[in-house]
């Protein structure tokens, strides 16, 4: 019987290896992403105090440093941005409504099992923001960061008013969201990342935030490393977990003036400033 038991040992101890050596020469056991998560405020001139039609070229250029780019708001200008774009995988949300959902994924490695899924309710179709003229929702996509390492990428924007039928809208589209991530990433490796529209400073808002990172089992950015400022997480945010097979952790958290996201005459290019992440992942 001991015999038996040191061959075993000797067994899986070689056959580990042999897995080890073989999956070495098909990918790395680890590696890191830059991912970026950008509103770009593309609404119309004729719609937008912002006038951001001319900074969508600038923004095509800018954004194209990093391994993935998750975009809100890409609503009336996406030709101007895809003319400087250089990603080689890219996919964009639907149309529906007035002005479409505004999301938009880009990637230097592929992504497959793209779907773009529109909230169950929404607030406010001529005040409160506006909310309903967008179809604004969430995209889902499988990212193969390298050979056969894949993590789940949500990208979303929520509602942005502040009435209560605001929150409550946003109460209704956080519980799809957390549905949505059951059923499809159950044992995936997460990132859900993009415009929450959640205030740090509101009660309601930090409840909901609170109970989708229980629910989900996600960090938070800024709770996984300190933020000097916690208002950069005030809309946009990034959210994080492991998986089965693979690990993340969060290795740094970037400002916007680290990318030079200012025009000529230094003023940023959107109402939003770029948050940008480098995550690290492994293989477990």
């Amino acid at each position: 019987m001991k015999a038996f038991c040191k061959f075993c040992v000797v067994f899986c101890s070689f056959f580990s290896l042999f897995l080890r050596t073989a999956f070495s020469d098909q990918a790395p056991y680890k590696g890191a992403l830059s991912i970026l998560s950008y509103n770009v405020a593309g609404i119309h001139n004729v719609l937008s105090p912002l006038k951001n039609r001319k900074n969508m070229r600038t923004i095509g250029e800018k954004i194209n440093q990093f391994d993935i780019a998750l975009l809100q708001e890409n609503f009336s200008y996406h030709s101007l941005l895809m003319e400087a774009v250089s990603f080689p995988f890219w996919k964009k949300g639907d149309f529906k409504g007035v002005l479409g959902s505004g999301l938009m994924r880009l990637s230097k490695t592929p992504f497959n099992d793209f779907e773009s899924f529109t909230w169950p309710t929404c607030s406010g179709v001529l005040r409160n923001d506006s909310d309903c003229l967008a179809k604004k929702g969430f995209t889902f996509s499988r990212h193969e960061v390298t050979p056969g390492v894949f993590i789940d990428i949500y990208n979303i924007h929520a509602d942005a008013g502040r009435s209560i039928n605001d929150k409550k809208a946003r109460f209704k589209q956080f519980k799809f969201l957390s549905e949505t991530i059951e059923e499809k990433s159950k044992n995936s490796a997460v990132i859900v990342a993009g415009d929450w529209n959640l205030l740090h400073d509101d009660e309601d808002d930090q409840l909901v935030f609170y109970l989708f990172l229980k629910r989900n089992n996600l960090s938070y950015m800024c709770k996984d490393l300190i933020c000097g400022q916690e208002k950069q997480g005030v809309f946009d945010r990034f959210t994080f977990r492991g998986g089965k097979e693979v690990s993340l952790k969060l290795k740094e958290l970037a400002l916007p003036y680290e990318f030079d996201f200012y025009d000529k005459k230094e003023n940023p290019l959107s109402d939003h400033d770029p948050l940008v992440i480098e995550i690290e992942w492994s293989l477990n």
